[in-house]
């Protein structure tokens, strides 16, 4: 393995325009049959030898299979192949040995190479895809175990292993600004957390380890002994910020680009510091974009491996599902009569189904997007220069098998489906047809109309960001028939229908578009499927041409190291190719039935919710004798009775204890003096949270997103310290929050428009200086009133001067500016102005004295005077206060 691996030089291919921008070229197996027929022609005069051709390779390593597929230059496949993977699973841990999965992958390739009657030679251009799993290797290349058994094959945590659930919740009770470009939080899927538990369960491993690896990067390290990783990968599941390369993109020299995306602070932050060491090099010291050509194509011992010819130019790889991505995005057909620019936009109305073991829902757009509990947005991860937004449910067709082969039925239909030669979820959509027949059902999705599934058995990957949350069915009785099971294979996939339809619903109330679906995978293939998705959504699906979309986006990735095309996008032009479409019903009843089922499938998981705050309370309650271990434990046995407003001596244990199942609670006035406690977020069913003039200190907990019945946050003058945390922009029925006169660090998130039902957001002597400009990009500004900063005092003071009296009405050189604040400010602004005043403090903010405040009063009062007398849309202002707004900060 030494001349396998390679040291860093100023060789190793780096993230630059060339690296996907190639020309057109003529291929080298042409040139080269060429010149010996010449040679032979000279000689004699023998039958010229066919020219080879140029086939595509594309390996795609799934949860229990490793595949190999071949594609002529049409894109049309020519064969395929796979072989199965050993996987080792244990509760929430599951794993896998990248051992064996190398050598299921040459396995796949020699038989797909033989059923196609494709020689070696004949591969022009190779990539891979595979599984968001992790690697482990040493120095050298070999296994280092991430196994509580010791078993050094077992170097892989698989993708969709749990086992880093605490440690994704610390991660994401930081502050840092990479949680932005995932949904507001980490997922347990995501690699950060996985690091984190080996070091802190494996020291001997973590100790090993020389290089940790997505699972497609350690595929084509392997195969070229290039270990430059993929801009997929590191972004999407390392918090890589890829837009770091956007005003580097066309820049000729890039000798320095190799690590300007990483976030050292956030490392540093989680205790995974070290990972910074040799400038990244053990996850990742260049990176380029899918497709760049890596080393000098695949090595001698990897192409003797795999039957192909040593050189064979190799692709920056892909994760399995971007791959499907690559794969269908552009499989809709375009009218000659469409501009280019429709063109471009087109892409931006689509989201890809990558529908396996589980199911990405994948969508694109020219700006960057956040949206709270999905992914992203990820630059370039997936088409070079868009933003991908990824949602996702972490089990989708391993729910199906589960369903269905823990059924009591399960044998019976097993062995049906082998005597008719079909598979089982064949003869199930023949079951259902004949039931609604026999039982004249208007339609067949109204066969469910008892039987209720929420298919969170594996947590919620998106739009909740819940690895908690559990999977329901709802209307079970004691038939053990295999039509009984039919039922509940149909509610299942609507279920799974409704989550996507929920991920959709969620991303176009955040800035998409999207009105068509594209499907690929194994699920893709089921018609049953297809067609509850596209009534269930709303939208027409769009299968691909070629069924295997996956294998064809990683053997586009080969055609563009080859330099057959000059970028992926034009790439995936070429050789994408549309198929059948499913439309939805056009019954106006199966969408009405359908609503219904949605809104009972939205409140199952409210109703969990709510079963999960129960229990947390009643618990607490029998465990109260009990030591806390930290602070944030509370003790809430034998509480007294809830404080009532102005008393002295609270504690958090009064918070915890008053708070229990109400609408609106509040202890305004009270001494809490500790950091608001995590327990508040199983106190899911509030509507008002009101702790206004306490000592509170510290932050407020990231979890404050499952507090989701949550409309009014009353949290000023206080000493909250901290960074707002992004998760509090997934409190979508928010409507008023006050955080002013305290000193929060920081700054607003971007997130912030998820906001729906916001109305009033006060941070008057809190917060850091906010953008204004931002309200305006994400259109709060008809809504939010965000005061903050000195900036902020201009506006609220504008907004009061031009509402509805003229100014000199407002305002006379006879009245002292401190007259004309309190007789326009409201009252109970002032009342805390002075009482912090009085008291010779700033509320924590950055207001010390009252000259101060004066002096930014009249910065405000001077804006003010260059705007005119009626009421101003606040864009308006905006635009006229740039003017001046570096006098103002």
């Amino acid at each position: 393995m030494s001349d396998a691996r390679r040291a860093w030089s100023d060789n190793t291919p780096r993230l630059t325009p060339h690296h996907y921008r190639h020309r057109l070229g003529a291929s080298a197996f042409s040139d080269r049959g060429a010149s010996a027929s010449l040679e032979m022609a000279a000689t004699s005069a023998p039958e010229p030898a066919a020219p080879l051709r140029s086939v595509l390779l594309g390996v795609d390593v799934g949860t229990g299979s490793a595949r190999a597929g071949l594609f002529d230059e049409d894109g049309k496949l020519l064969g395929s192949a796979s072989s199965p993977i050993q996987i080792w699973k244990d509760g929430n841990c599951i794993e896998q040995s990248s051992t064996d999965i190398w050598h299921a992958i040459c396995a796949a390739v020699k038989a797909a190479c033989s059923l196609a009657n494709v020689a070696g030679e004949e591969v022009a251009g190779l990539g891979f895809a595979a599984t968001c799993s992790l690697v482990a290797v040493d120095a050298d290349g070999s296994p280092v175990t991430v196994s509580l058994s010791g078993d050094t094959r077992r170097n892989i945590i698989v993708w969709m292993d749990h086992r880093a659930v605490k440690q994704a919740e610390k991660i994401n009770s930081s502050s840092s600004p990479v949680l932005q470009y995932c949904g507001g939080s980490l997922s347990p899927e995501m690699q950060p957390p996985k690091l984190l538990w080996v070091k802190e369960n494996l020291q001997e491993s973590w100790t090993m380890a020389f290089r940790w690896m997505d699972l497609s990067d350690w595929l084509a390290y392997r195969a070229t002994g290039d270990d430059t990783r993929s801009l997929c990968t590191t972004v999407c599941k390392w918090t890589y910020l890829g837009h770091a390369h956007m005003e580097q993109i066309n820049e000729k020299d890039s000798r320095n680009m190799e690590a300007c995306g990483w976030d050292d602070d956030f490392w540093e932050e989680i205790g995974l510091g070290d990972l910074i060491d040799g400038h990244h090099a053990k996850i990742g010291r260049s990176v380029a974009f899918p497709g760049h050509p890596l080393g000098s194509g695949l090595t001698p011992d990897a192409a003797k491996e795999m039957g192909l010819r040593a050189g064979t130019p190799v692709g920056t790889s892909l994760i399995d599902a971007h791959a499907g991505g690559v794969g269908v995005m552009e499989s809709v057909a375009v009218p000659d009569s469409e501009s280019k620019e429709y063109e471009k936009g087109a892409i931006c109305h689509r989201l890809v189904l990558v529908c396996g073991t589980s199911t990405c829902h994948m969508a694109v757009s020219r700006r960057k997007l956040f949206i709270p509990g999905v992914w992203g947005p990820f630059w370039s991860a997936m088409v070079p220069e868009y933003w991908l937004t990824e949602g996702g449910q972490s089990a989708t067709g391993a729910l199906l098998d589960y369903i269905i082969e823990n059924h009591v039925a399960s044998p019976r239909l097993a062995n049906r489906a082998a005597s008719q030669n079909i598979s089982v979820f064949e003869l199930l959509n023949k079951i259902l047809e004949s039931m609604m027949q026999d039982l004249k059902s208007p339609f067949l999705a109204a066969l469910t109309e008892d039987i209720h599934v929420l298919p969170d058995f594996h947590g919620n990957r998106s739009p909740i960001a819940d690895p908690k949350a559990k999977g329901v069915v709802c209307g079970l009785t004691l038939d053990t028939s295999e039509k009984q099971l039919a039922l509940l294979y149909l509610a299942t996939v609507q279920s799974i229908a409704y989550g996507t339809r929920h991920i959709v619903d969620h991303c176009n109330a955040h800035g998409h578009q999207i009105d068509t679906l594209l499907a690929c995978g194994g699920l893709a293939k089921n018609p049953l499927f297809l067609q509850e998705h596209a009534d269930i959504v709303g939208c027409p699906i769009v299968l691909p041409r070629e069924s295997e979309s996956v294998l064809l986006g990683a053997a586009i990735l080969g055609a563009v190291a080859s330099k057959k095309y000059s970028s992926l996008s034009d790439s995936m032009k070429a050789l994408n190719a549309a198929g059948q479409v499913i439309h939805p019903a056009e019954d106006p009843k199966v969408k009405k039935y359908h609503d219904a089922k949605y809104q009972i499938f939205r409140e199952l998981y409210e109703q969990q919710l709510s079963h999960r705050s129960i229990m947390a309370q009643a618990l607490a309650n029998l465990l109260g004798g009990r030591k806390k271990k930290t602070t944030n434990q509370v003790n809430t046995h034998q509480l007294p009775v809830p404080p009532k407003e102005g008393q002295a001596g609270i504690t958090v244990d009064h918070l915890i204890g008053s708070w229990k199942t109400v609408w609106t609670e509040g202890l305004d006035g009270n001494q809490l003096e500790e950091s608001i406690p995590n327990e508040i977020c199983l106190l899911r069913n509030f509507g008002e949270m009101s702790l206004v003039n306490n000592k509170l200190s510290g932050s407020i907990p990231s979890c404050i997103e499952n507090v989701s019945y949550l409309q009014i946050m009353l949290l000023d003058s206080n000493s909250l310290s901290s960074s707002i945390p992004s998760n509090l922009w997934s409190l979508e029925n928010l409507r008023s929050l006050d955080l002013s006169f305290n000193s929060l660090g920081g700054s607003l998130h971007a997130n912030m428009r998820a906001l729906k039902m916001m109305q009033t957001m006060n941070f008057i002597v809190s917060a850091p200086i906010i953008a204004f400009e931002f309200l305006i990009e994400y259109g709060l500004e008809g809504r939010v009133s965000s005061r903050g900063d000195i900036y902020s005092y201009g506006i609220m003071l504008l907004e009061m001067v031009t509402r509805k009296k003229p100014m000199d009405e407002m305002f006379s050189e006879e009245m002292s500016l401190r007259q004309w604040v309190k007789a326009t400010i409201p009252n109970k602004i002032m009342e805390v102005v002075d009482e912090n005043l009085a008291r010779n403090q700033d509320g924590g903010g950055a207001i010390a004295t009252q000259e101060k405040l004066l002096a930014i009063m009249e910065l405000g009062l001077e804006c003010s005077r260059e705007l005119p007398e009626e009421r101003m849309d606040i864009k308006e202002v905006v635009v006229k206060l740039n003017k001046i707004k570096l006098q103002l900060l």
